[in-house]
């Protein structure tokens, strides 16, 4: 089955992220197919709104952290992550470039590159059942595609980035991270009116209109200050904290589970999850 649906009505096309076991992680797999779909619904003439979504019970869950079988080599310095770095955002540039608009539609958890998805995109409507974050930092991790500050402003993304806490859909419209917050059972009905009223709008207009706003940012940084986060990430992904091995020691023997419930305890300050030495000094 493909991790990729889509499906086009009305010139909407529905693009839907399809991999439900593992709550819609972003692997390498998965961008590959996003990239080569958005691609080809950006050339499609009967596609003029396109409309991102999960599967199930989350939008996407962040980045796939489940080991590979067989194990992929991880990269093995800066130069090889910042490699890394470009191939993951190439597929975000590509939703921020679309000449059409791109909406998120978002039910479940929508964390780490998800959120950084939902962002991008032109706007973002979710349920109230939704839960956005980005937890990166407690995976001595940092966002490739940074571009929380630019949604948020900079007090915010700073206290979104910085503590890595989670924030329901109610409080995500309040502070501007999302258009608009919906009850569950109204969310389909109200991106579909959307897509719809935009897709009866002049292509050129709608276009241009895009064009114009996204250059408003561009040239205030937007780009310069992303590509500065894709170097970020590149360094801080080559430096292996004391949380990072234990959290690989414990994904590598206990599971991804378990290693995922001993950080979420460790950074609440449970002083049953613990961080010993030798992860201090390996």
């Amino acid at each position: 089955m493909s991790i990729i649906l889509t499906e086009t009505k009305d010139y909407i096309t529905y693009i839907t992220l399809n991999n439900p076991s593992k709550m819609n992680a972003l692997s390498d797999e998965l961008w590959e197919e996003f990239g080569n779909v958005m691609d080809r619904v950006t050339a499609d003439d009967m596609t003029k709104v396109i409309v991102i979504r999960g599967t199930e019970k989350a939008f996407s869950a962040g980045w796939d952290l489940t080991p590979k079988k067989p194990p992929k080599k991880p990269p093995a310095n800066v130069i090889e992550w910042k490699a890394t770095t470009e191939f993951m955002n190439g597929s975000m540039w590509k939703v921020w470039n679309c000449p059409k608009p791109v909406i998120a539609q978002v039910r479940g958890y929508c964390l780490g590159g998800g959120c950084d998805l939902s962002m991008v995109c032109d706007l973002t409507f979710a349920s109230e059942g939704a839960v956005f974050g980005e937890p990166e930092i407690m995976f001595n991790s940092h966002p490739p595609f940074e571009i929380v500050a630019w949604v948020l402003g900079l007090k915010k993304a700073k206290q979104f980035i910085l503590t890595g806490e989670y924030i329901d859909a109610k409080e995500a419209e309040r502070v501007g991270l999302i258009t608009k917050c919906l009850p569950d059972d109204e969310l389909d009905a109200e991106v579909k009116r959307v897509a719809t009223r935009m897709s009866r709008m002049p292509v050129v207009a709608m276009m241009m209109n895009k064009r114009s706003l996204n250059r408003c940012f561009e040239y205030a940084g937007l780009r310069d200050g992303i590509e500065a986060g894709a170097d970020g990430f590149a360094m801080t992904l080559s430096y292996i904290s004391p949380e990072k091995r234990k959290f690989n020691y414990l994904t590598a023997h206990e599971g991804t589970r378990a290693a995922i419930k001993w950080r979420d305890a460790y950074f609440a300050g449970d002083p049953n999850a613990i961080l010993e030495d030798e992860f201090q000094n390996p």
